[in-house]
């Protein structure tokens, strides 16, 4: 089932990863991967930012527990652009009860936005209701990456464990 988490398992997520619209060489991908980080399981949807394949990102938001959202720090040319897609998809029904981190990826690049620069260009700071974290990262040395899954898979249990929903369940796919 496209999309869902893996039932009501202790420590199974669904999360759906998604890519910040990219320039015009962004490569399509389409990644799904089962995922383990510190006993807790996830299954990745990668459905990447190319322009073509966001239409599909609806399919995989359904049942998701978090979202993993990944802005290029050094495009602020495109940044209005992340924040249009970032907020269509955290307003869609189907995300309401999901948390959300952000990757802000580069950081090691002269000229990147700060985490601060990221989090005001996506408007984190007015989302009301939400559970979010803002994580520096350099993907290349893994640098930061670590530390945004220590917070998701920590912020996943605690919710698991006071009952509190963290996907809306949408029609089968």
């Amino acid at each position: 089932m496209a999309g869902r988490s893996q039932g009501q398992a202790r420590g199974s997520h669904g999360l759906a990863l998604l890519a910040a619209p990219d320039g015009p060489m962004d490569a399509g991908r389409f990644n799904v991967e089962k995922v383990q980080y510190k006993n807790v399981v996830f299954t990745v949807w990668d459905v990447g930012g190319q322009e073509k394949l966001r239409s599909l990102w609806k399919m995989y938001l359904s049942n998701s527990d978090a979202l993993i959202y990944v802005v290029d720090s050094l495009d602020r040319e495109r940044i209005r652009d992340a924040r249009q897609e970032f907020q269509t998809i955290i307003k869609d029904p189907l995300m309401a009860n999901s948390i959300i981190l952000v990757f802000a990826n580069k950081q090691d690049l002269r000229g990147a936005m700060s985490t601060d620069e990221v989090s005001e260009g996506l408007g984190l700071h007015d989302l009301r209701n939400r559970i979010w974290h803002i994580q520096g990262t350099c993907a290349l040395r893994g640098e930061g990456l670590y530390d945004g899954l220590d917070w998701l898979a920590s912020t996943l249990k605690q919710l698991q464990e006071s009952g509190h929903a963290t996907s809306v369940a949408g029609p089968s796919i």
